[in-house]
């Protein structure tokens, strides 16, 4: 306060002494402006400035980015957009040799050794037309189909990579076969011995009855001609053929009566005989 004062006394003396050197009497007298309150402090006023920094700093690194995504290639830019994964479609029908429509049949797509996360089995159930409808990534698929009283079919690794609309499926029908076993007495059951059905057009198609919670003995088999074969303890055994040409059946039961094998050449198998009877449901 002290020193404007003394600026303010200054600056009259100073117009006062021009006034004089003029020649002139008139006198010009300049009041000091009125004091403002807070005006002049004694402290000094400390300016922060790094909020503007940090804000500058943004701006040049916003810039920078900018600058350097302008100067990428345009499908440098384009690679970094989440890509959409396109789809194919198979589909088709399911039925058996015959012919007839199979519905609620299941058909599974499944990925052979996939790297990508994405890439899992995909699965259908037909209509009631026998009709199956799939969306599949591109990539190689094992087709597995199911179907009840049918057997199963499993399509080798392929690569599908376009639509197809006609993909159908052929499966075999199989007739389930119900077998009672008896023992030797024609009237006990026997529920601990093994049962071989035996293809006669493929010695190598085996099949093996599996004892059910009803004390029979369960298998399915296709249409065809078969050897059925029993035995118990190695000294109890029976066999005989039965021909199947008919898939349209609830059940086929068969029943078996064991005979005890003898010693000479009836161990060749004339003597080894299915007792019962073949009957369908």
């Amino acid at each position: 306060m002290k020193n404007n004062i003394a600026l303010s006394i200054f600056i009259v003396a100073y117009i006062v002494i021009l006034a004089g050197c003029g020649g002139g009497s008139k006198f010009v007298k300049i009041e000091p402006e009125p004091e403002l309150n807070n005006a002049i402090t004694s402290k000094p006023i400390v300016v922060d400035s790094s909020m503007n920094d940090k804000k500058n700093i943004a701006t040049d690194n916003s810039l920078e980015e900018i600058k350097q995504n302008t100067q990428k290639p345009k499908d440098e830019i384009t690679q970094q957009q989440p890509e959409t994964v396109v789809k194919i479609e198979i589909s088709g029908s399911v039925k058996n040799k015959e012919g007839k429509l199979l519905p609620n049949s299941r058909i599974r797509a499944i990925p052979v050794d996939p790297q990508d996360s994405e890439i899992v089995a995909v699965g259908d159930i037909t209509d009631e037309n026998g009709k199956y409808k799939i969306q599949l990534i591109p990539f190689n698929y094992k087709i597995e189909v199911i179907c009840d009283n049918h057997e199963g079919l499993i399509v080798e690794e392929k690569l599908y990579n376009k639509n197809i609309s006609n993909l159908d499926f052929e499966l075999v029908a199989l007739v389930p076969i119900l077998i009672q076993l008896f023992d030797t007495d024609g009237k006990t059951s026997i529920t601990d011995a093994s049962i071989r059905i035996n293809d006669k057009t493929n010695e190598k198609n085996i099949r093996e009855a599996i004892l059910g919670e009803d004390n029979n003995f369960h298998v399915n088999v296709p249409l065809g001609s078969y050897t059925i074969s029993a035995s118990k303890d190695e000294d109890k055994y029976a066999s005989g053929d039965i021909e199947i040409t008919n898939y349209d059946v609830e059940m086929i039961i068969v029943q078996i009566t064991l005979l005890k094998k003898t010693e000479g050449p009836t161990r060749t198998g004339k003597d080894k005989t299915v007792k019962g009877s073949v009957e369908t449901n």
